[in-house]
This record gives C-alpha cells, structure tokens and sequence, in this order.
C-alpha cells in the first residue's frame, strides 16, 4: 500500500472543495429556479388566439408574457379580486399611475401659484 503524499492530499482537497462549492451552487439555483421581475409599467397586447402581457421598466419593455385570451381573463380576475381584497384592508382604493401623476401636477400647480 503506497502512502498518499502531501501534495496528493491538497489536491483531493482542492477537488471536494471545488466540486463542494459546485453543488452549492446547484442547490441555491434550484431552490429558486424562478427569476424575480420587478416592473413599474406594462402593456397588454391581445389577437384573436393569444394575448401578451409586456411588463416595462422606466418605459423600456423588460419581459413579454404570452397568454391564451381563456388564462388571461382568468388572470384579470384573480388579480380584480386580489386587488379589492387588499384596497378593503386599506379601506381605500389604489391609484393608478396616471392619477399619481395628475395629483401631483395638480399639487405642484397649486404650490407654483397662479399664472401671471
């Protein structure tokens, strides 16, 4: 039985380590295999046999998700639902963007003062 030298012996190690730090890897990808999207636009594209929903980012499209017309009312109506739920528990309703943006115009106007 011939001995393993000391130099054998790092190598093996540098290999668990390395094959180690690859399985961890493994694990935390398929542990969210998922990717997150944040987006704070979107449009909705519809045809006769599909839909696509193009979520934005600063007004650039980020991701298109393709639906059938039958998922994407599915869709409008677990979201419809979702939302009302959440404006009960606020006990008020959201605003849309283009009523943010409104409001805020009209708010600067008024600080501004009138036009002379």
């Amino acid at each position: 039985m011939s001995k393993t030298t000391p130099d054998e012996i790092a190598g093996i190690r540098e290999e668990l380590e390395a094959k180690q730090a690859e399985l961890k890897a493994l694990i935390e990808r398929s542990a969210n295999p998922i990717p997150e999207i944040y987006a704070n636009g979107f449009e909705v594209l519809i045809g006769g046999s599909d839909c696509a929903l193009v979520y934005k980012l600063e007004s650039k499209p980020l991701v298109r998700v393709r639906l059938s017309p039958n998922t994407a009312k599915q869709f409008q109506m677990v979201l419809n639902n979702l939302i009302g739920h959440y404006e009960n528990s606020l006990g008020s309703p959201l605003l849309t963007g283009e009523e943010v943006s409104k409001k805020l115009t009209e708010y600067y106007e008024k600080q501004q003062g009138p036009k002379v």
